[in-house]
């Protein structure tokens, strides 16, 4: 599977990611609850040093007149917020299935985000090498870092 992840993901570890655009997938999944149909869209933290287990999720009802933004803790099976309808707390707060899916979407997330920053790390090297190879002079720490992220040396591939 392909994971994608837009360049500000690697300036901002504090950004989460959407499942569906990380994946490209072309749908979501969802849930009824009595007369009404959800879709859902779940975040994730991507930063594999973090222990949280908390997803982002947003909820938006199918007919367009509600939509629900909340997150929970699908370890602890609690949300963050009071205000959950009682339907939607009773779905989420009760549904192993969905609490698995949970994790193994966050888990696949911080390892996939973990393998790009290292593929970047790998080639920032790479690059570093090839300039130095080619009779370039030392980098400054204060010079725009080789791997092309935008940020000083000294930040980046120079820590």
């Amino acid at each position: 599977m392909q994971y994608h992840f837009s360049e500000d993901h690697f300036s901002d570890i504090g950004l989460t990611v959407s499942y569906v655009e990380c994946v490209k997938a072309k749908n979501t999944f969802g849930f009824e609850i009595g007369n009404s149909s959800y879709l859902m869209y779940d975040s994730y933290c991507k930063n594999s040093n973090c222990a949280c287990t908390n997803v982002h999720l947003y909820l938006p009802e199918l007919d367009g007149k509600k939509e629900y933004v909340f997150t929970f803790d699908y370890q602890k099976k609690e949300f963050a917020e009071f205000d959950v309808p009682n339907e939607l707390r009773e779905k989420i707060e009760n549904d192993d299935e969905l609490h698995e899916l949970f994790s193994t979407r966050h888990l696949l997330i911080k390892k996939a985000f973990a393998l790009k920053e290292n593929e970047r790390k790998i080639k920032a090297i790479q690059n570093i090498k090839q300039y130095l190879e080619i009779g370039g002079k030392k980098i400054g720490r204060n010079e725009p870092c080789v791997c092309e992220s935008g940020k000083k040396y000294k930040n980046c591939c120079g820590k």
